[in-house]
């Protein structure tokens, strides 16, 4: 069945669908922020064929699953459309029953490699906001699959009308080593050439040597686009079962936010390792 995202008859179907519902959340909570102009669901090669020419030369991919199936274990791909069926095979190999979100996002703002890095929020609504980040050249990839957190923040729900980009650290738990770092830029390096073999050459040389701390002009947008509108919608979270969720942003070189998706609890709740901790359901 092919389901697009921006078509109320769909809806129902769409929210069924894990990473799907992610987005369709973003589009509610922090609609300015969206940068999703198409994104279409599909099965199947035919069911592709019948929608690739909505798309540009350039297309993003991610497996996605319905809740209640294992979170599938695929990283999605940007490439051009003659590479979408060799995805969906590969895919298939790996994931029970897939669901293919298509994606076009506006121009450069699905950009891994020249970037000033992620955020990860980890939000508990009247208990505590966890805040991870990556720096420049990294995204919130290695976030949500627990490879790298370069600086912490612990912030209590009801502390975050206090915030801002001058009295942050009041909150800020930990920042990565310098060595801790080094390990980090060479695994996302390992990453993104194997993503961008086309790139090399650019990703190590703009792959920075040390870590830098967050940009205050970042963590201002931060506060002000994805915080504060949050805790403005409180209520309405709640009503939508929504009490505990992570919200997943990349930074643009530029400083803009662009969050992919928001999860709900639910995405977690029967995919867990004998530890407790989340399975990889990350980009």
């Amino acid at each position: 069945m092919i389901l697009d995202m921006n078509n109320v008859k769909d809806t129902v179907y769409f929210n069924q669908l894990q990473k799907g519902k992610g987005i369709k959340l973003i589009s509610k909570y922090l609609p300015k922020l969206l940068v999703h102009k198409q994104v279409y669901s599909v099965n199947t090669i035919d069911e592709w064929q019948q929608i690739k020419d909505r798309f540009p030369d350039i297309v993003t991919i991610r497996t996605d699953s319905l809740f209640g199936m294992p979170i599938p274990n695929i990283g999605g791909i940007t490439r051009n459309k003659q590479k979408v069926e060799e995805y969906f095979e590969e895919a298939r190999k790996k994931v029970q029953n897939p669901y293919f979100l298509c994606m076009e996002f506006e121009e450069g703002t699905n950009e891994r490699i020249d970037t000033k890095g992620g955020f990860c929020m980890d939000v508990n609504i009247g208990g505590m906001v966890h805040i991870g980040h990556t720096g420049a050249c990294f995204d919130a990839r290695e976030l949500t699959k627990g490879k790298a957190e370069h600086e912490t923040w612990q912030i209590p729900w009801n502390e975050i009308a206090c915030i801002t980009s001058k009295n942050h650290r009041k909150w800020h738990i930990q920042t990565i080593s310098q060595e801790a770092y080094r390990d980090t830029a060479i695994e996302r390096m390992k990453f993104l050439i194997k993503e961008y073999p086309e790139r090399k050459e650019e990703i190590i040389q703009k792959m920075p040597k040390r870590y830098q701390e967050v940009d205050t002009q970042v963590m201002d947008s931060l506060i002000e686009q994805v915080l504060m509108p949050l805790v403005i919608r409180k209520q309405e979270l709640l009503q939508d079962g929504l009490d505990k969720f992570d919200v997943e942003i990349n930074i643009l070189k530029n400083g803009r936010l662009i969050p992919m998706e928001i999860c709900r609890p639910e995405r977690f709740k029967v995919y867990q390792d004998k530890k407790g901790e989340k399975q990889d359901g990350s980009r």
